[in-house]
């Protein structure tokens, strides 16, 4: 990489962005931007969810296992607020993004295992009507889905 990564100021980002050294100078850039706020870590997943979207479709997936691997570390240990972060501000953002670049979500399921996929899949069902808000906000909160 040819630059190092700056400051994080949330600890669950610069745990994903140190896993991941590949998207250091897209972050950089982003941090640099004026769309760039200290207080919005939802945003800075959201950059790198856009990201991945993009290396997915270059066929590029050097370092996603440390990375998905990390997410899984995070979210086996996650407080509530954390794994709002993880998924709605990771997961949920790789869905919808794959889903508008017509990448297909079967495609990151290699690099997803136990709490991941599960909110993976939490995610999908949550879209297709499966399950209430009320039933995807109880897993996020506590972790895990009462259907399991």
């Amino acid at each position: 990489m040819s630059r190092r990564l700056r400051k994080v100021d949330h600890p669950v980002v610069a745990q994903i962005l140190n896993a991941y050294p590949e998207f250091a100078d897209s972050w950089t850039s982003f941090r640099e931007s004026d769309r760039f706020a200290p207080e919005e870590p939802y945003n800075d997943l959201g950059q790198l969810a856009a990201y991945l979207v993009a290396a997915m479709q270059a066929a590029n997936t050097l370092g996603f296992d440390r990375l998905f691997g990390e997410v899984e570390r995070l979210l086996g240990v996650a407080t509530p607020a954390m794994r709002d972060l993880l998924i709605v501000g990771l997961l949920e953002d790789l869905q919808n993004l794959s889903t508008n670049r017509n990448v297909g979500l079967d495609l990151w399921e290699p690099w997803l295992s136990g709490y991941s996929r599960q909110a993976w899949d939490m995610l999908k069902a949550l879209w297709a009507g499966e399950i209430t808000p009320e039933a995807f906000n109880e897993f996020v909160k506590v972790g895990r889905s009462n259907a399991t």
